[in-house]
């Protein structure tokens, strides 16, 4: 614990480090490998590991955390209207 931290943010932080999806591999997944994980689970598996990462978030909450929220994909405006219009039109 380093001294400008209180003893609740220490807690807070170690147990927001031991999520499912940031404790269980070397580095921290990306979301695109989150995803792709849950994408090859059986989904009763799949339900088990998201009520986990569900759980780890509330309780987070309870001691005072604040859970990871996933990166917004960053979008190139021109590329999604270009795709847009080709879905809409056929071309």
């Amino acid at each position: 614990m380093n001294g400008q931290q209180t003893a609740e943010e220490y807690v807070a932080n170690s147990f927001k480090s031991r999520s499912p999806r940031t404790g269980t591999t070397r580095t921290a997944m990306s979301d695109a490998q989150w995803n792709t994980l849950l994408e090859v689970l059986d989904p009763e598996d799949r339900m088990k590991v998201i009520a986990a990462e569900q759980a780890h978030s509330h309780y987070l909450r309870l001691i005072g955390g604040k859970p990871r929220r996933p990166k917004s994909p960053i979008i190139n405006s021109d590329l999604a209207r270009e795709r847009a219009a080709s879905l809409i039109f056929g071309q």
